[in-house]
């Protein structure tokens, strides 16, 4: 199953015996990613949680490795290939 992908959501219910899970998370930003994690909660009582982050609602600074910009992507595979930029962030702009 690719995370995001056209499966994402048929997957996670077939894995859920058609109920869907009871909490998801989203933390790209990424439209067609936000529906997803909305569409494979649990009907009725499922959670889903995105964007709280950039509210300020949740501290995932102590879970980063790395902060790194886009003129840094090599950096980032480097980091991942060492074992060691497993949770690396790419700030844009």
């Amino acid at each position: 199953m690719q995370l995001g992908g056209p499966d994402t959501v048929e997957s996670i219910l077939g894995q859920t015996g058609g109920f869907g899970a009871d909490y998801t998370f989203e933390a790209t930003g990424i439209a067609a990613v936000m529906r997803h994690a909305v569409e494979s909660a649990r009907m009725g009582w499922g959670l889903c949680t995105f964007h709280r982050w950039m509210a300020g609602d949740l501290d995932l600074q102590p879970f980063l490795s790395h902060e790194l910009t886009l003129d840094e992507v090599d950096r980032g595979f480097e980091l991942m290939e060492a074992q060691d930029g497993i949770r690396s962030v790419i700030r844009f702009g």
